[in-house]
């Protein structure tokens, strides 16, 4: 979720509108569901997979100086497939929407414990 949002404060738009972000979730079949909405400037139909490539950085994120390293999504990526779910930009614009879906199965799983 802080990725999330870091994208959000850091693409919004400025003096168009007042900064929004929703986050809800749910279950869908076997799956729970998180979604992650925002209203800023969206993402192009073309770059829906590139965006969680390591190192992507949007063009408009160059041109507006927007800090980073192209990481976060490629990050967030690795940890949900990780744990057997998937991540997907639902919808690109107007808002923005980020959909995780997460095994239900997750639920029933102990925690690892770590040695020291």
């Amino acid at each position: 979720m802080f990725n999330h949002l870091s994208n959000a404060t850091q693409h919004r738009y400025t003096g168009l509108c007042a900064f929004q972000v929703e986050i809800d979730g749910g279950k869908l079949g076997m799956e729970f569901v998180i979604r992650f909405r925002d209203w800023g400037p969206g993402i192009r139909n073309e770059l829906e997979e590139t965006i969680f490539e390591a190192g992507f950085r949007a063009p408009e994120a160059i041109k507006r100086d927007v800090t980073g390293q192209g990481l976060g999504l490629w990050v967030v990526r690795q940890v949900v497939e990780a744990h057997g779910g998937r991540i997907k930009v639902t919808k690109n614009h107007l808002p923005t929407e980020f959909t995780i879906f997460l095994p239900e199965s997750l639920a029933w799983r102990s925690p690892q414990s770590t040695s020291s």
